[in-house]
């Protein structure tokens, strides 16, 4: 008697429990459940079913996929300027392009790849400039090893550390996009021949989500 009390006794409080489950679950579908409660209630039935119900969530991260430099910055000589992107590599459109800031070379890499961007911009020695781009890389000759370099896209910044400054010939320097994970920011000489250029050459350190 007493055995077949405690089977009454399961019976009754597993089927409540299915109809308590049952209830939450429409309930929430018909929204007057709270959502922390609604998923409980999906994972209940899970036990009853057999079935796993996994909910995703996706996050869509600004730098989920391969991102185009925005901007550079560095700090030691007072770099701090807009990044462009131009997708032709004609002297007109580099040139257009210059006017609004530093030019990534199309073809080059892109942040979170491992091949070799190449960055350049104008360089000025006069004192009146009405256009502040015509100087964004005026500090690029007094960079000295171990100088950090920073790029930044819209959610992260990319951290380099100068590993060389060299005064070169334009028609002599041969730049190389190979996979070295490397930043070369390349500008005009003012004060020596037209050909001349300065040549920075940075190694990746990382990358760090921007703090908003």
């Amino acid at each position: 008697m007493l055995q077949k009390n405690n089977k009454n006794l399961i019976r009754f409080f597993k089927w409540s429990f299915v109809i308590f489950v049952t209830l939450l679950t429409l309930s929430a579908s018909l929204g007057f459940a709270p959502i922390a409660i609604s998923e409980v209630g999906a994972v209940s039935i899970s036990f009853f079913t057999g079935e796993e119900k996994i909910h995703e969530q996706k996050f869509i991260s600004l730098d989920s996929k391969i991102s185009k430099p925005l901007r550079v910055v560095i700090p030691s000589v007072g770099i701090n300027g807009e990044v462009l992107n131009p997708e032709k590599s004609d002297i007109k459109t580099l040139d257009e392009a210059l006017l609004g800031g530093a030019v990534r070379y199309p073809g080059s890499g892109t942040l979170g790849s491992s091949q070799n961007i190449l960055i350049f911009g104008h360089s000025s020695d006069l004192k009146v400039i009405h256009n502040q781009n015509f100087k964004i890389f005026n500090g690029l000759k007094l960079l000295k090893i171990d100088d950090e370099i920073s790029l930044y896209s819209e959610a992260k910044e990319y951290r380099y550390k100068v590993e060389s400054v060299r005064l070169a010939m334009a028609e002599e320097e041969k730049v190389t996009f190979s996979d070295e994970n490397k930043l070369i920011l390349s500008t005009c000489n003012t004060f020596g021949a037209k050909e001349e250029r300065y040549v920075v050459e940075a190694v990746f350190v990382g990358s760090y989500p921007v703090l908003n």
